[in-house]
């Protein structure tokens, strides 16, 4: 975590390149400010609270910090929940299209591809909800992975998804992607923050995605594929698609396991929240995830499958 020191102009540094608060101190910022465009650059919108989680120890620094680079124009915010409420809604913060600028800058993303992920995130509800959904769960995993003395590799959605593109269309798209380090242990997982708003059709296509690209590769059971889903009923919809989709799958095959929001907001994502998602078993730990149970959590009933599938067919 930076300070709050004005920046120094490197001596490499050629005023020739333009826009760039680094060369030119045009917008005298501090080194957290710009930490906080990169931020919104790699991760589209985030609120006060998540800045104030990742950059500061206190709200009132951070209000201080947004007030300035508003006034600088480089950044704006949205009120993100729909219209009507009782009194004013929570305030999600954005780049403009100078702040798109300087941000392309510190970060190397493309200028105009920044600018329009920023204009397509401002204009929807649904969209930029999600995306706020996707930032609670990477900065309260930053949050308590930073609280342990541990390692946190994270890949937001953006850039997920461009890693997995082929033909300029995604193969696999996650809401973000973690590698955690602590001590001696090392979970790798895929993101996938579901707000029940996709029907089960969309669920299982998403799942085979997932098996396409991973089931049947050495290291596949080391993989793992976290849902954070709205209640227990989704939990259970996302349960009964992963069994009939691993059923036939090659193995070795990653794991999937559930939480509910009420659950991680009780025991925050590295507490006993994570359910295994191929048959039954105790909640765990983020970090106590493995396989060494794999062949009983893949013995699936397959005629009860197979009669629920019909079911759910004909109904469809």
């Amino acid at each position: 975590m930076g300070s709050d020191g004005r920046l120094k102009r490197a001596l490499n540094s050629k005023p020739a390149r333009k826009c760039s608060p680094l060369v030119s101190l045009k917008y005298r910022l501090t080194e957290r400010q710009v930490e906080m465009l990169a931020a919104l650059a790699r991760h589209r919108a985030l609120t006060r609270d998540q800045l104030t989680v990742l950059f500061f120890g206190s709200k009132r620094r951070c209000q201080a910090a947004l007030s300035q680079l508003k006034q600088l124009g480089l950044i704006r915010h949205v009120i993100y929940l729909p219209q009507p409420l009782a009194g004013a809604g929570p305030r999600a913060y954005l780049l403009t299209a100078e702040g798109a600028n300087v941000a392309a800058q510190l970060t190397g993303i493309n200028r105009k591809v920044l600018g329009l992920r920023t204009a397509r995130t401002g204009r929807s509800f649904l969209h930029i909800n999600h995306t706020l959904a996707i930032n609670d769960f990477y900065v309260e995993l930053h949050a308590a992975i930073r609280q342990i003395h541990g390692g946190l590799g994270w890949v937001g959605e953006d850039e997920v998804r461009a890693y997995y593109s082929r033909n300029g269309e995604a193969t696999l798209t996650p809401d973000g992607a973690a590698e955690i380090k602590v001590d001696q242990r090392n979970v790798r997982a895929f993101i996938e923050i579901d707000r029940g708003t996709e029907r089960r059709l969309w669920l299982q296509a998403k799942v085979q995605r997932y098996l396409r690209h991973l089931a049947g590769r050495v290291g596949a059971d080391r993989m793992h594929i976290l849902f954070v889903v709205p209640d227990a009923a989704r939990e259970a919809t996302v349960s009964r698609v992963a069994a009939s989709a691993f059923r036939w799958a090659d193995r070795p095959a990653p794991g999937v396991w559930t939480t509910t929001t009420a659950l991680l907001a009780a025991h925050g994502p590295l507490g006993p929240v994570w359910a295994p998602g191929l048959g039954t078993g105790e909640r765990r730990p983020l970090l106590h995830l493995g396989h060494d149970d794999a062949a009983p959590r893949l013995a699936v009933p397959t005629e009860e499958l197979a009669l629920e599938e019909e079911g759910v067919r004909l109904a469809e």
